[in-house]
């Protein structure tokens, strides 16, 4: 995977797919991109957790993926599985302050969320 989707992945392109989709993605998406994202920039990360991290977002921006994001109801399932199975693999460098991030973030764009989990 990581091969695949890391060169879509540009900060610019990450916020810019938040500002254009975000409320169609969804909080819970919202959310796990986010921890990805403030995982990434912690920079206390290994080089392989890095790739996947990057991989993962780089998914996330493509609109043209498995399932295309404009389709209704399902465009981001494909996403969200992405995003669910890079934290997997680096759960153990979310710590609270990547989650207090990510849900200021998702409270930028959905006021009522509160945090949720991964």
């Amino acid at each position: 995977m990581t091969e695949n989707y890391q060169e879509h992945y540009t900060e610019k392109g990450f916020w810019e797919k938040v500002k254009e989709s975000g409320k169609t993605a969804g909080s819970t998406l919202l959310y796990k991109a986010f921890l990805l994202y403030y995982v990434l920039i912690s920079k206390n990360v290994p080089a392989k957790e890095m790739a996947l991290i990057i991989a993962a977002l780089g998914y996330f921006i493509l609109p043209f993926d498995v399932i295309p994001d404009f389709v209704p109801a399902v465009g981001f399932t494909d996403d969200m599985d992405v995003l669910i199975e890079a934290l997997k693999h680096i759960s153990k460098f979310v710590d609270d302050d990547v989650c207090t991030k990510a849900t200021k973030a998702v409270c930028n764009i959905f006021p009522e969320y509160r945090q949720g989990t991964y």
